[in-house]
């Protein structure tokens, strides 16, 4: 295996093999997208396809490596290396306490070898495609299926939230189709509601421009003298999930994502009910104006009898 840019690299993917054992098992690394050998590959962690090098008929799972040996001590690589412990704890809580999970599957954890240095990994299961390949691939989507696939997607997130565990980096990319339902995945930015202490450094950038919520980019840009000053809010939790899923709905609904102050001239819809019930109140700036998840379950029920559900 090929280590550059703290970033695993499968080096000659057609030609060379790579393997790694994990529990005893021997998986062969391939990139998470043939057609793509780039993707996958994050500041702070990679993920590649896994296959059992013993069962050429075994489904290929994924796997996700913290970019960073256990040995690195550096102050900010520290925080990256404990953001990866929690997302493996977050996902062991789900599995041990929903029936049926809305979050994808963990398979097992440990720990992998790599020029006498360790690096933590786990093993999760594979998804199909992820929700924006879905919505590349159905472009004739009626309105009825969108609506049904925010509610499903509004499913997924509340176990998490029922839980007390915050996403805060909800975008169609970590929204994956697997065994029959929509899952999410990547919890690599998670907070706890119980949390007594803060694991994000002052001025991070938590989650993907597009798709932050204003308290993210306040946290990421507000300038430090003004916060205090004007109260500003750069604390993101689980309001700051519900701007995200409106961004997500936007894009389902709209195949746009939302940015600014939004009216009804933007919504190209002649169903103004939804932007007023569903879209508007989950994009509120202030995030004590937003609904909760259970508040926007009970508008996009009431909104699927209206249009036919």
């Amino acid at each position: 295996m090929h280590f550059k840019r703290r970033n695993f690299i499968l080096d000659g993917v057609s030609t060379k093999k790579d393997f790694i054992e994990i529990d005893n098992i021997t998986y062969e690394l391939l990139p998470i997208e043939p057609s793509d050998e780039k993707k996958g590959r994050g500041v702070n962690s990679t993920v590649f396809l896994a296959k059992r090098a013993d069962d050429d008929d075994s489904e290929p799972l994924a796997i996700k490596i913290c970019n960073f040996p256990k040995d690195d001590e550096n102050e900010r690589n520290l925080k990256r290396k404990e953001r990866f412990e929690r997302e493996i704890l977050a996902f062991k809580k789900i599995n041990s306490e929903v029936v049926k999970s809305r979050v994808i599957d963990l398979i097992t954890d440990g720990w992998l070898k790599y020029k006498e240095k360790q690096f933590r990994c786990f093993i999760m299961e594979k998804a199909d495609y992820t929700l924006l390949n879905f919505l590349e691939d159905q472009q004739d989507l009626s309105l009825q299926q969108k609506l049904v696939l925010c509610f499903e997607l509004l499913q997924s997130f509340k176990q998490l939230h029922d839980l007390g565990i915050y996403h805060r980096d909800i975008k169609p990319e970590n929204i994956l189709f697997c065994g029959g339902i929509w899952k999410v995945a990547d919890l690599g930015l998670i907070a706890y509601r119980t949390d007594d202490f803060i694991i994000d450094d002052h001025n991070e950038k938590i989650g993907p421009w597009p798709w932050m919520s204003p308290e993210a980019v306040n946290k990421a840009r507000a300038l430090e003298h003004c916060r205090e000053a004007y109260n500003i809010d750069c604390n993101i939790d689980e309001g700051s999930d519900i701007f995200q899923l409106g961004k997500v709905f936007w894009f389902v609904l709209q195949g746009e994502i939302p940015n600014g102050i939004t009216s009804i001239r933007d919504w190209h819809s002649y169903h103004n009910d939804i932007y007023g019930n569903l879209l508007k109140p989950a994009l509120y700036f202030n995030k004590s104006d937003r609904p909760t998840i259970s508040d926007l379950l009970s508008k996009i029920r009431q909104l699927g009898n209206k249009h036919g559900l």
